[in-house]
């Protein structure tokens, strides 16, 4: 795998045991010095019910703690474990490291 990773639109759609499951294979595949970001739609995503009720896109929304919680869950340090926001707040990015 190459040094930076960005599996986006992936993980939001995985329960925690499957997130935990695949975060650690792809983690195994990291270079060192490499990073991997996966992005998860935020629990404070405004637009939730909407996507739900009016385009049945049921997804696991999850905070910051969460994503920090699995990461570690899957055998990542957690110093290694950076968890970002875009301004709205809406996506969030768990960045992770390799030593």
């Amino acid at each position: 795998m190459c040094s930076g990773s960005r599996p986006a639109g992936l993980f939001d759609y995985l329960d925690d045991r499957k997130f935990v499951y695949l975060l650690g294979k792809l983690r195994a595949h990291l270079v060192t010095g490499g990073r991997l970001i996966i992005g998860n739609f935020s629990n404070r995503n405004p637009t939730r019910k909407y996507m739900e009720l009016f385009g049945k896109w049921f997804l696991y929304h999850r905070s910051e703690q969460e994503l920090v919680a699995l990461a570690t869950a899957s055998g990542v340090a957690e110093e290694q474990v950076t968890v970002y926001s875009e301004p709205l707040g809406v996506n969030l990015f768990l960045h992770l490291g390799h030593p």
